[in-house]
């Protein structure tokens, strides 16, 4: 009878606990992805955050990320932007954000392509050359295909 009561008192906890975790998240959203990377940067380092391969055609590309630069030296922000990881196509310059130290900050970019198939990739270097950490958060690219009205 103990044991039996007992398998009933766990079960209850873990129910509760688990409605309390499923209201948290509820409430919350989920859990923001993160990367880290630490280390000595120069100015024309990539730090490859992300991919993504499309098809190709008319497209529109872009990214998304929330960034905190946290400086160890001279290198106080960074620069991010899209590049083709295959190095055929460098016509992405315009996709360049930056961010700077000390505060979380969101970096943005979209726009339309007629392109072929490809990866592209999320590329950040410092602004400077030294110790850097950069946190990463939810770090996306996106391609969604635009149709192109027919003219007469």
């Amino acid at each position: 009878m103990r044991a039996r009561r007992a398998l009933l008192l766990g079960a209850a906890v873990a129910a509760v606990v688990g409605l309390a975790l499923l209201v948290q998240l509820w409430f919350d959203g989920p859990v923001p992805r993160e990367q880290t990377f630490a280390g000595f940067y120069t100015s024309d380092s990539d730090i490859r955050v992300t991919n993504l391969t499309i098809n190709g055609g008319h497209i529109e590309v872009g990214y998304s990320v929330d960034v905190l630069v946290i400086p160890g030296g001279s290198a106080t922000g960074i620069r991010c932007g899209m590049v083709d990881t295959s190095g055929r196509l460098d016509f992405f310059e315009a996709s360049r954000t930056s961010a700077e130290a000390g505060n979380w900050t969101t970096l943005r970019f979209s726009a339309n392509y007629d392109l072929p198939e490809l990866t592209l990739g999320m590329r950040c270097s410092p602004n400077r050359s030294g110790q850097l950490t950069v946190i990463f958060r939810d770090a996306e690219l996106h391609a969604t295909p635009v149709s192109i009205a027919a003219t007469p």
